[in-house]
């Protein structure tokens, strides 16, 4: 060990020293040629010295080679010197450059430079004598036996250690129960202890684990409640001295030093007062007893307190009964398993273990021998190891008997030698002595062991080697910070004394060589003259800096925060190598002004009150500067800040009223200093105005990076817009800015996802405003002198209640049919009829990569009936695409043109191979190579096309003369390339000649058969969802089981029963869709579950579906999923859907089923299965279980129809033949409905005629199998067959995105556009073409009724699959889904051939990809990548890059060598820049971002894109100039137009010409005031193309708009497709344009028209004879602040015929609603009015709009009636009244009105209403009545509710006294009552209510006055969460803790309620809410509640 550490310390300084001598250029100019030529010698002596070295291993083999290695170390340690100094020499000379001079100084510089380098100077005498000692250990090595082993100089690279995924802490494993038994312990004995202090002893074996048990001990919750910072750890060792014990628990309380014992003792007894401590003495040895008890006697006397307690940690039997404890517990061994559950989960986590492995790792657990420790070491050894490794260890170990020192050793050999010399070092520290990790980091530095690698620095390689370290269990975790990274180290013991032991050669004991030196106490001047080698210097309790420091030449740290040094000394400056300097000391004032001479300087640390001298800006290497105050003179002003960005870490600016404008602020460069954690902005309290802080602020824009920002005496009114960019920002805290009023503009914030915390202090005007409004995480702390400020919007934003769905994402490397395993990369046959699967004709796929699937016989006896078919489809198709290619491209290349022929004659063989017997295997086998010759020949003409397009992209790039030079030597090689891919070619027309002589010996034959084009596949007519007939009985009945449920359970199961293809999960979907079902159920959950039934699994699932949240991590618990399940749940319930289950394990869904009955605390929740086995659904013990059957014939007859015939028109003779082939359907919906689509493109009977034939030539239990197959062939293009098998690359049951699915196709070549088309038109019609033929299905639609996403039924999937596995052969993979938790390794054979990859999960090897050469399509999900792999630079192939779903902060400069991408998805949140060569992909077609990310300049060059977001700037590439290219856009915004200057510069954007864009948005910036008169020049410029559909212009500030928009429908270029138009922040706008004659205008918006006040004739247009907005379903009208009158058009002209959405928003002026709209727009169902202030009435017309189904009015405070007649609106289902004070009835009750339909009625906050309807509606399920102080007939109405059956919440706050006659109420499946019994009278009723309604009451909320909590409560044996408001109670009844069921209570406003009864009976109990409850003892009471439930005191978690 020890010559093994000399051996690398000695290589590692010989690497240093060849590095600084070789690359320092300088030495080379400056040295005296002979001087040169004797440092050169010396260089070469060197590396032939380390080729002696590299032979000697692990041992020096005798005393000779011992002696020879500490001599070379004397030498080696020399030489760096000398090359040191030399490089210190010439450092000083350039820094001299800089300094002023005399002439005679100049002269003595120019005269020592001479003496010092000349060749009989110190240098080349010192060199001379190193030359000889070094030549003559060369010559006496081979003597004594050493050999000259030539290996290179460089050791292994620090990039090959994988630190990423290094957990950073000890694998903490079967100690649970000993943790758990030691803190009751401990609690227990605190809470009944009378002593002073009690002593618990852990003792144990050293490598036990006794300090990490402690150290959990210590850091337990429980413990952490119980002694909060009274919490202490020392670390003991050998000497227990009390005297230094003492010192180090004060040290836990203050840094001061105190010197006496008796001043310690004072100190601590000040620290203990009051406080009960813990105090953990870790590593005791001691064993004399007077001086434990010297210490405990001395403890007693400064503690006030009881119950305090010491844990002490030893393995010493004698130590603990020297010490007494009060207790005793003895840490054991682990068992054999435990050791190897730690060394697995350190190798291999989550992932298989191969069983050899397995094998190998269970003997070394053996080996281990109960040692955790042990343990943590072998697992750090062999993580990443090969088995050969694994092998070889263990014959090493097994033949001896290891202890735990031996495998130390191990992992201490096992390193390379620059970490060997960094773990070494680590012991020059005390045993147990706290690490902090950036100071080790910066000894190493200073040591030279951190050698940075290109583009690394040395604090990142620090940082890795740390992480390495600790991975070993070399070092432990001792803190980390509030983000969880480490802060500090301890060494365990034994690796401390292992490492003591060998560590001599680093910490060599002769002062010359001395490197690392720490002192204490004074120091005398001469004294550190002995130690000229000094690289790390610490100096504690020093007074001055010693002068002869200033000799210290090598000097690189230099630590005095322990010192009393006052100021540092000008000869500081001369230190030209400190890289550190630490004088954080309180005693320190004052800087020399030479410390600018520190250019190496990368880490200063002093306090704040420091000054810094002048000029601070020349350290340019600076990484640390935690403190700047500006000043005013030069050298002191921000500007010095400009240069430093490097920076890191917190910076804190002070002093920036001296700043005095953006200018001068934006001198500092702060944006470009990234690595930035912390920035804090302060400007000076007193002092007066606000100066130009706003300005000053603006120009201080910190890098998105940032993660905390402080703002301080900033005396501006809103902060800058630039807030917004700061995604990364977590914390914000304001001070003392006593004129802020908002933190930025309105909706600027809405990008700070990560902001957690907001600290306001000292901020009197400020507002916490509705900017807010999306920051549910954010924690906001505001101080007691902010006494002004409010709330003023809603501070939480409502979740999506939406139907979504969950997929399963495992592949699965084996699955079992009928217990037998088949392998993924077999072409087996299944057989036999065991299977339930079989007779569907398919077997299920289980995994997701393609090539699984093979087709189950029937009969067992025959193998698949497709594969040829396929097989020739697909080589069709890339025989056909190779054709293309040639004809296009290679057209002139020689050979070419032969290759063309021969692919069309190859074609013609294949139409003639699909059509032979399937039983010949040679044609099958003939295919399968045919498509690995098509695929080689793809690969190779791809490649020189990528070729062509590097030598088109270097003409547009600007070469230097360097690159010209290159350019001129790839011309040669291209000129040498041309052959050889001649030869190429030629050799791929050979394969294919080949390939036809085989055809022709195999009988096939040449036949021409023309496939149609890609235009004869029409997709107009087609629909795009399943006819769904016959099944409406069916919805109703499974509707009313679910609302028909009592609630009485948390929840109740459905199962529902039948066949593939029967309809089941569309059944499901239109049950969830159903209005009562949606009204029921707060929340949807749909989950696809797999055939492997994973009760874990299906939780993710179930939370992904919930929170959208794809990377669940695969190390996350079951009870952490748990958690966040419930945390969205919460008080909703829920109906979740378990789609095609098959599991009929007991246990497991025993398991699933306790675990979901626990995330919510409401009862009534519901959840369906879907399965195709009756014994599965029997197993779940399902409330319901219905059984689905087949479709009538005449049902499959009707679909058929439907699909075939969508004008209903059957042609005479069709039908008979078609309602025969609907007999064939056997009653399966999915099967019609296929049928029908394949049947749409035959037109003749007799077509029909062979489609019946062919179905009933087939056994009956074929019929789906047929279908199925008849659908894929009559699919009419090879390219659509292959677009339709590649859906199956995603698992069963995904959900396929659209666009993406399109992209991945245009990626794989799939579309090839005619003449006038483009890739993704096709690719949208084949997506309707399978859509229309049920081959996929919708899941998703937008608002327009656009396709967002598909699904693929499981029969299909699996027809898919085959067809995919059968085209891609035997032994090639093709497309593959590597899903999250697929723990394979994908193999080399197969990477090689993929051109698809989606790959979840974590990255284990960023050099994986450059294994997969021929890849099109990559998709990352994992969010742990931050940047993306170098190895993707190699895929030349690739056109599909999807990185959304990643953690990527910037793309980097080689994406553009990428030259075929199409598509790049980079729409996360993380990424942050993109690259200046993004202009070279000009292929790129689809660039999606989020929207904060900046474009680089001359986007314009990317002339295929299909989508922008442009933000125009002023600079040259950033202009609208850009634009003019850009003609394929579909999709345009253009933001921040204001910066273009008239209306030529805008129509250089050349929109007019852009054709084929459908979406096009313009935006000013709206926080620009006042009129811009260019605005109207410039929207004239940017007239769009008549084929627009949506048109967006926001923050135009032009009062008209342009000619063209004036004209849009009678203009030469108008625009009648639209159909969305948004006006936006148009303020100077005074008209609204003629829009009432667009035909196909859908949706209008018109928003913050403020200047308009009139809607007038104008409007609607110049209408004869017509209607007026024809086609326009939603009017949205909102912040149109003047306008007072909405004008009619005239009674002969149709207004709004086909209104459905009427929204009225903030219009304050208007007073009333036309008459005429309600009668013209009869079609309206939506009225949504708000925040209209003047608004008196609404037209009686109303009433008229018979179609409303939902009316909601909110906040129009003049508003005094309704229509009377309002009840008679028959289709209303909800009314919402709120916030109308004038209100005075809600139609007469004497009406008798009805409300038939109505669901939903609230009404809030009107004041004056004293009237209300009492109404007679059985539909009614929500009542909410609050705030109405002169309601007068509440009893009525409550009394008319007896027609309301179904009524299930009733809510009654703030309403007056009310009884009623009824003395039993109707209310018998109310589920949730809240309301008053604080009302005179009001109580009896209350308690009927709560009678009538015991068995189904689930939530009840009550608020009192002061009075008894009503004792019917305890009658509710439903109640499951419990309210109680505001009662006088001074104890809880006893009947409380009988409330068995109760899972939420709620207690507010109890002013005397003192205790609370015990509750531990309440064992479901999950919430605790006490809220101003002023003389409860919280932590007290907490004991009598059940430890699963969680208490909340005022909001807060305890």
């Amino acid at each position: 060990m020890e010559e093994a550490t000399a051996l690398a310390f000695i290589q590692a300084v010989i690497r240093n020293t060849i590095n600084i001598s070789e690359k320092d250029v300088l030495m080379k100019v400056v040295l005296k040629k002979d001087v040169l030529k004797k440092e050169m010698s010396l260089i070469c002596g060197l590396k032939t010295a380390n080729k002696f070295l590299n032979s000697l291993k692990r041992t020096l083999s005798n005393a000779d080679v011992e002696d020879w290695v500490k001599k070379l170390g004397a030498v080696v340690l020399d030489a760096e010197n000398v090359v040191d100094e030399v490089k210190y020499h010439i450092l000083s000379k350039d820094i001299n450059i800089f300094k002023p001079h005399t002439n005679k100084t100049k002269l003595l510089a120019h005269l020592s430079s001479r003496i010092l380098y000349g060749s009989q100077g110190p240098l080349a005498l010192r060199i001379n004598k190193i030359n000889e000692n070094l030549e003559s250990l060369n010559h006496e090595a081979p003597r004594i036996g050493i050999e000259d082993l030539d290996y290179a100089i460089a050791e292994q690279t620090y990039g090959s250690e994988y630190t990423d995924s290094f957990p950073g802490y000890r694998v903490f494993v079967g100690r649970d129960n000993d943790l758990l038994e030691l803190a009751d312990l401990l609690i227990t004995i605190t809470e009944q202890e009378e002593q002073v202090f009690s002593v618990l002893a852990i003792q144990g074996t050293g490598g036990i684990g006794k300090t990490t048990l402690a150290r959990k001990l210590f850091n337990h919750e429980n413990i952490k409640n119980r002694f909060g910072e009274s919490r202490i750890w020392v670390h003991v060792g050998p000497y227990f001295d009390p005297t230094v014990l003492f010192m180090k628990i004060l040290a836990a309380f203050t840094s001061d030093r105190v010197e006496t014992r008796r001043d310690i003792l004072e100190r601590l007894q000040q620290a203990f007062i009051g406080k009960t401590y813990l105090l953990v003495l870790d590593d005791v040895w001691n064993h004399d007893v007077s001086r434990w008890e010297d210490f405990l006697h001395s403890l007693a006397g400064v503690i006030s307190t009881k119950g305090n307690n010491i844990i002490i940690t030893t393995k010493s039997t004698r130590a603990v009964e020297i010490m007494m404890p009060n207790h005793i517990y003895q840490v054991n061994g682990l068992s054999d398993e435990e050791c190897w559950s730690i060394i697995r989960t350190i190798t291999y986590g989550n992932l298989y273990v191969p069983s050899g492995l397995e094998i190998i790792g269970r003997e070394y657990a053996r080996i281990c021998k109960g040692l955790p420790l042990a343990a943590n070491i072998v697992g750090g050894v062999f993580r990443g190891a090969s088995e050969d490794y694994w092998m070889s260890m263990l014959e090493y170990h097994q033949d001896q008997e290891e202890t735990i020192l031996d495998l130390l050793r191990w992992s201490f050999r096992d390193l390379y030698s620059s970490l060997k010399t960094c773990s070494a070092y680590c012991s020059i520290f005390p045993r147990g002595c706290k690490i902090v990790k950036q100071e080790l980091i910066e000894l190493w530095m200073a040591e030279g062991f951190l050698q940075p690698e290109k583009g690394d620095d040395m604090e990142s390689v620090g940082d890795m080697f740390s992480n390495v370290l600790l991975h070993k269990s070399l070092l432990e975790v001792v803190e980390r910070n509030e983000n969880g990274e480490v802060e500090s180290f301890v060494m365990h013991d034994l690796m401390h004394d292992l490492l003591s032991s060998i560590s001599g050669p680093i910490t060599k004991q002769v002062a010359e060589y001395k490197r690392t030196l720490f002192l204490e106490g004074e120091v005398s001047d001469d004294m550190l003259l002995d130690y000229p080698s000094l690289r790390n210097l610490s100096l504690t309790r020093v007074k001055e800096l010693p002068d002869s420091i200033s000799k210290l030449i090598h000097l690189r740290n230099l630590n005095i925060s322990k010192s009393w040094i006052t100021q540092l000394p000008e000869w500081i400056g001369e230190l030209h190598y400190l890289q550190t300097l630490r004088a954080d000391t309180k005693h320190l004032w004052k800087l020399p002004s030479s410390l600018k001479y520190l250019i190496n300087l990368r880490h200063l640390y002093v306090l704040s009150r420091v000054k810094l001298p002048a000029e601070m800006g020349r350290l340019t290497n600076l990484r640390t500067l935690r403190h700047f105050a500006v000043g005013e003179n030069k050298g002191a002003q921000i500007e010095e800040l400009k240069s430093l960005n490097n920076l890191q870490g917190e910076m804190h600016i002070s002093n920036l009223e001296k700043v005095h404008n953006k200018e001068e602020a934006m001198e500092a460069n702060i944006y470009q200093k990234q690595n930035l954690y912390e920035l804090v902005l302060i400007w000076s309290e007193e002092r007066e105005g606000a100066g130009n802080d706003k300005s000053v602020l603006e120009g201080l824009q910190p890098h998105p990076n940032l993660k905390k920002l402080g703002i301080v005496g900033f005396k501006g009114k809103t902060l800058p817009k630039w807030l917004g960019s700061l995604s990364s920002l977590s914390h914000l805290s304001l001070s003392s800015c006593s004129k802020l009023k908002r933190l930025s503009p309105s909706a600027t914030l809405e990008h700070l996802t990560e902001l957690r915390h907001l600290d306001i202090k000292d901020c009197p005007k400020f507002h916490i405003g509705f900017e807010l409004r999306n920051t549910p995480h954010l924690t906001i702390k505001i101080d007691d002198h902010c006494t002004n400020q409010i709330v003023d919007g809603e501070m939480s934003s409502v979740g999506n209640e939406v139907l979504t769905e969950s997929h399963g994402n495992t592949p699965h490397i084996t699955y079992k049919v009928d217990g037998q395993e088949i392998e993924p990369y077999t072409n087996k046959i299944l057989e036999g009829d065991k299977s339930s699967m079989a007779n569907e004709g398919l077997t299920e796929s289980h995994g997701n990569t393609p090539h699984l699937t093979n087709k189950v016989d029937d009969h067992g006896d025959k193998p698949c009936t497709k594969e040829i078919v396929m097989s020739s489809a697909a080589n069709e198709f890339l025989i056909k695409i190779l054709g293309n290619t040639l004809k296009e491209e290679y057209s002139s290349v020689g050979d070419a043109k032969q290759l063309q022929r021969t692919l069309g004659t190859i074609r013609s063989y294949l139409s003639d191979a699909q059509n032979k017997s399937i039983g010949e295997e040679g044609v099958k086998f003939w295919l399968r190579e045919l498509q690995d010759v098509a695929f080689k020949a793809d690969n190779v003409l791809d490649k020189l096309n990528y070729h062509f397009l590097q030598n088109q992209l270097k003409k547009l790039k600007k070469p230097k003369a360097k690159d010209k030079l290159l350019s001129c030597f790839s011309s040669f090689n291209r000129i040498a390339r041309q052959p050889n891919m001649a030869s190429k070619i030629k050799e791929i027309n050979m394969a294919f000649d080949s390939m036809i002589e085989r055809a022709e010996q195999l009988g096939v034959q040449s036949k021409i058969v023309e496939e149609p084009s890609a235009a004869s596949v029409s997709s107009d007519s087609f629909t795009s969802v399943p006819i769904f007939i016959g099944r409406g009985d069916d919805v109703q009945i499974l509707v009313e089981m679910l609302i028909s449920d009592p609630g009485k359970t948390t929840f109740s199961i459905l199962a529902i029963v039948g066949a593939s293809g029967v309809g089941k999960e569309t059944l499901t979907r239109k049950v969830l869709n159903h209005e009562d079902v949606k009204a029921r159920f707060g929340w949807h959950v749909w989950v696809l579950v797999t055939r492997i039934f994973d009760p874990v699994m299906l939780l993710k699932k179930i939370l992904s579906t919930l929170t959208s949240e794809t990377n669940i991590g695969g190390t996350e618990t079951e009870e952490s999923i748990l958690k966040k399940i419930q945390q969205v749940l919460k008080a909703k319930t829920y109906i979740l859907v378990l789609v095609d289950v098959w599991n009929e394990d007991v246990p497991k869904w025993d398991k699933f089923l306790k675990s979901m009955s626990g995330v919510t605390s409401t009862m009534g929740n519901a959840i369906i299965i879907t399965t195709r086995n009756s014994e599965v659904a029997s197993l779940v013990n399902p409330v319901h279980t219905y059984c689905l059957n087949g479709l009538s014939d005449e049902n499959c007859w009707s679909i058929m129809k439907a699909k075939s015939f969508q004008n209903g028109d059957v042609p005479p003779g069709h039908e008979v033949v078609e309602r025969k082939i609907a007999k064939g359907c056997q009653g399966l919906p999915l099967a019609a409905n296929i049928l029908g689509g394949m049947l749409s493109y035959y037109k003749s009977e007799e077509e029909w005629h062979f489609v019946e034939k062919m179905l009933s030539s087939g056994k009956e239990a074929e019929s789906i199998s047929n279908i199925l197959k008849l659908s894929f062939d009559s699919l009419p293009l090879s390219s659509l067959k292959m677009c339709f098998a590649y859906c199956s690359v995603f698992p069963k049951g995904w959900k396929i995105v659209k666009k993406e699915l399109i992209e991945l196709w245009m990626a794989e070549g799939f579309l090839q556009p005619n003449e006038g088309d483009d890739m993704e038109s096709m690719g949208d019609m084949f997506s309707n073409v399978l859509v229309h033929n049920s081959l996929i299905q919708v899941a998703e639609k937008d608002g327009y009724g656009n396709v967002l996403s598909f699904v693929m039924h499981d029969l299909v999937h699996d027809l898919a699959s085959a067809v995919l596995g059968s085209s891609d052969g035997t032994n090639q993979v093709l497309y593959l889904f590597h899903g999250k938790d697929h723990s394979s390794i994908i193999p080399n054979v197969t990477a090689k051939s993929l051109r698809t990859l989606i790959y979840q999960g974590e990255i284990l090897d960023t050099a994986m990809f450059s294994s997969y050469k021929s890849l099109h399509a990559l998709s990352l999900d994992c969010d742990q990548v931050k940047e993306l792999p170098s190895s993707i630079r190699e895929l030349i192939h690739l056109r599909n890059l999807n990185v959304s779903r990643t953690g990527i902060e910037y793309l980097p400069d080689w994406i553009s060598e990428l030259h075929y991408l199409q598509s790049i998805n980079g729409s996360t949140g993380s990424l942050r820049k993109l690259p200046s060569t993004l202009k070279y992909l000009i292929s790129l077609r689809h660039l999606y971002l989020c929207q904060d990310v900046e474009l680089p300049a001359e986007i314009g060059r990317l002339t295929n894109l299909q989508a922008l977001k442009f933000r125009v700037g002023e600079r040259k590439g950033y202009r609208i100039e850009e634009l003019g290219n850009l003609n394929n856009l579909r999709q345009l915004s253009i933001y921040d137009l204001e910066k273009v200057c008239d209306k030529e510069e805008a129509q250089q954007a050349n929109i007019s010409q852009k054709q084929n864009l459908s979406e096009l948005s313009f935006e000013w910036d709206a926080n620009i005031e006042g009129e811009r008169e260019h605005d109207e020049a410039v929207l004239e410029g940017l007239e769009p193309h008549p084929h627009l559909k949506m048109l967006k212009i926001a923050g135009f500030a032009g009062k008209r708009f342009p000619s063209w928009f004036q004209k849009m429908v009678a203009g030469d270029k108008p625009l009648i497709g639209l159909i969305e138009i948004t006006l936006s922040g148009c303020k100077v706008c005074e008209e609204i344009p003629e829009l009432g004659q667009l035909p196909n205008l859908k949706t209008l918006s018109l928003w913050r028209l403020s200047k308009v006040t009139y809607i007038n004739s104008q409007f609607y247009g110049n209408i004869v004879g017509g209607d007026s907005f024809p086609a326009l379903e939603t009017l949205l009208l909102k912040g149109m602040d003047e306008l007072k009158v909405i004008q009619g058009f005239g009674d002969k002209v149709k207004v709004f015929p086909r209104l459905v959405s009427l929204k009225i928003y903030w219009c304050h002026k208007l007073e009333c609603l036309p008459s005429w709209l309600f009668v013209k727009a009869c079609g309206l169902k939506e009225l949504d009015i708000r925040h209209c202030s003047k608004l008196s009435r609404l037209p009686d017309e109303l009433v008229k709009a018979r179609g409303l189904k939902e009316v909601d009015i909110w906040h129009c405070s003049k508003l005094s009636r309704l229509p009377d007649d309002l009840h008679t609106l028959d289709y209303l289902e909800s009314m919402t009244i709120k916030g109308c004070q004038n209100l005075k009835s809600i139609v007469n009750p004497e009406s008798g009105g009805t409300f038939k339909s109505l669901r939903s009625l609230e009404i809030h906050d009107c004041q004056k209403l004293t009237a209300m309807v009492e109404p007679h509606a059985p539909s009614l399920k929500k009542v909410s009545m609050m705030r109405l102080k002169c309601l007068s007939n509440l009893s009525k109405f409550l009394d008319s509710l007896q027609h309301s059956t179904s009524l299930a919440q009733l809510t009654i706050f703030g309403v007056p006294k009310f009884t009623s006659g009824n003395e039993i109420w109707p209310f018998h499946y109310l589920q949730k009552l809240e309301i008053d019994v604080n009302m005179e009278s009001s109580s009896e009723t209350v308690e009927l209510m709560m009678k009538n309604c015991h068995s189904s009451l689930g939530e009840l909320k009550l608020r009192g006055t002061l009075g008894n909590v009503p004792e019917s409560i305890q009658n509710l044996p439903a109640l499951y969460s419990l309210e109680l408001e505001n009662f006088g109670v001074d104890k809880l009844p006893k009947w409380f803790k009988d409330l068995s069921y109760l899972k939420r209570l709620c207690l507010s406003n109890f002013p005397e309620l003192g205790n609370l009864p015990s509750l531990k009976r309440l064992t479901e109990l999950q919430e605790l809410h006490i809220c101003n409850c002023p003389k409860m003892k919280i932590n007290y009471e907490g004991r009598k509640i059940s430890d699963a439930c969680v208490i909340y005191v005022n909001g807060h978690a305890l």
